[in-house]
């Protein structure tokens, strides 16, 4: 499957290859952003989705919480820093 592929061949090349949004829904966007940086993210998927798929970890994964709720603030400020405010 493809998560065997990312671990053979690395996430940045599957992402090349397949697509990040087919990437994210296989390995879950949080490892996405670990390997391949917010920015780029963002930039592909745009900022509402990030924001979007990172309220939705958050409410099914209680013991993850605190740690996504960091990466929103991460996204939402380097949101707000690209529009300029």
């Amino acid at each position: 499957g493809l998560k065997r592929v990312i671990e053979e061949v690395g996430l940045k090349r599957v992402i090349e290859e397949v697509g990040l949004k087919r990437v994210i829904e296989e390995v879950g966007l949080k490892r996405v952003i670990e390997e391949v940086g917010l920015d780029r993210v963002v930039e592909e998927i745009g900022p509402n989705r990030v924001v979007e798929e990172l309220m939705a970890l958050a409410e099914s994964d209680e013991a993850k919480r605190e740690e996504i709720e960091k990466t929103l603030q991460a996204a939402l400020e380097k949101i707000r820093h690209d529009k300029g405010e």
